[in-house]
């Protein structure tokens, strides 16, 4: 099993599987979802699998936008480091853009990905 990865074998479309809040307090459900939408689709489409990736988007975002209310896009750069003895550098890095939806009733977590792929990166499910 991967590091982070919720086991959610059970359970219908809107059982929620994590809940965090945003910086402004908004309460944000990853739920288990389904092929289109949820953590099912996030991780069958694009394989992120790391909860702790797709809750940290939304808790600290570098940017985001919510003019489309009640749904806010969130995005945050991710970095992959290599060092040598004490020496760090920045080997390659992504951005992950969340959408959530916070109308009443509403799924919540929509989707979660790696800008410019459909797949994101192996190393984004270590970090």
């Amino acid at each position: 099993m991967r590091k982070n990865h919720l086991g959610l074998s059970a359970g219908g479309d809107y059982t929620v599987a994590a809940g965090y809040r945003d910086p402004w307090g908004r309460q944000a459900y990853l739920r288990r979802g389904s092929s289109t939408w949820g953590y099912l689709h996030i991780g069958g489409k694009h394989s992120l699998w790391n909860v702790r990736v797709i809750r940290d988007t939304v808790r600290f975002p570098d940017t985001w936008d919510g003019r489309a209310q009640p749904t806010w896009v969130y995005r945050r750069r991710y970095s992959r480091l290599e060092c040598v003895r004490f020496r760090c550098r920045e080997v390659s890095s992504v951005w992950v853009r969340e959408v959530v939806n916070y109308s009443r009733g509403g799924k919540g977590v929509i989707t979660a990905y790696c800008e410019g792929m459909v797949v994101c990166w192996n190393w984004l499910d270590e970090y």
